[in-house]
């Protein structure tokens, strides 16, 4: 199975998203049907296989922390996934990372991406408001 970057980043705003303290649950689809209701859970939702590998990823990579109840994951922001998170939250970043990132081809890393995306947050701000600043 492959890492998806866009779903890396959207299952980590997502969880940034969560109001609950406790995290984000998720539950393996699998389990749909298996006593495991949808109302089960109040602050969550199932997942597909694709999504819980990804958010694996995002746990080796240290952006979330989980711990897991029974049959479901809770799933919260590390520090790291904040900061991944702040630098790539707007969407004309997001893109302008991706094609920067493509242009350079080969392989995309999570850091990487977070890396380019500053750089372009940081040349904004000096475009816009004349500040040479470090992020």
């Amino acid at each position: 199975m492959k890492r998806d970057l866009d779903l890396q980043r959207n299952l980590l705003l997502e969880v940034e998203g969560c109001n609950d303290l406790d995290g984000l649950g998720f539950v393996a689809e699998a389990l749909k049907g298996h006593g495991h209701p949808e109302g089960y859970l109040e602050q969550g939702r199932f997942m597909n296989e694709v999504e819980e590998y990804n958010l694996k990823k995002l746990e080796e990579a240290g952006y979330i922390s989980t711990a897991f109840h029974g049959e479901f994951w809770v799933v919260n922001l590390t520090h790291a996934g904040h900061e991944f998170v702040d630098s790539t939250r707007d969407n004309g970043i997001w893109h302008k990372t991706k094609t920067a990132l493509v242009q350079f081809g080969g392989s995309v890393t999570l850091e990487g991406a977070k890396v380019v995306a500053s750089g372009i947050v940081k040349a904004q701000i000096k475009q816009r408001l004349g500040l040479d600043i470090e992020l």
